[in-house]
């Protein structure tokens, strides 16, 4: 602790001005573009950028958890458009909800203290690769999980 009393106490919410920030709005267009996983991304790289390393870990772990159970509601669902429209807006509400509840006031500060913000171009960008990181990496688990399970028995 220092002895200068006119120095300002230090603040959870400090932010770096020298590293950018995804936006709320980032984070929606993102989770609209990919999915859940794609916002639950984009709030960890928020919390690397804000060095608050446990809770980017955290929120990563959480993320999963949420997106396992999508997927799960996903696919006892039947596959009509009204029912994926409905899920992609489960996603995108609750991206919203976690991102403003963990870090709506951090990225307020980062802004009022004149803080670069990433644009929603490259959040958008990152939820379409996320979205097809995705759709492949769960393509090829459940082809290997269809092999296991019909291999002939011996």
């Amino acid at each position: 602790m220092s002895d200068d009393p006119f120095r300002p106490p230090d603040s959870e919410l400090r932010t770096s001005a020298r590293k950018p920030l995804y936006s709320i709005n980032g984070v929606l267009i993102a989770t609209f573009c990919g999915s859940l996983a794609a916002g639950i991304i984009l709030i960890y790289l928020n919390y690397v950028s804000l060095g608050h390393n446990k809770l980017a870990k955290l929120t990563v772990r959480w993320g999963v958890v949420g997106y396992m159970l999508i997927i799960a509601l996903s696919s006892v669902i039947p596959p009509l458009p009204i029912y994926i429209v409905l899920v992609t807006i489960v996603q995108v509400g609750l991206a919203g909800i976690a991102a403003r509840s963990l870090q709506g006031a951090a990225i307020d500060y980062h802004r009022e203290h004149s803080g670069m913000m990433h644009s929603l171009l490259r959040a958008a960008g990152l939820g379409v690769l996320t979205g097809i990181v995705m759709f492949f990496g769960l393509g090829l688990l459940v082809a290997a999980l269809l092999t296991v399970t019909s291999a002939p028995s011996a």
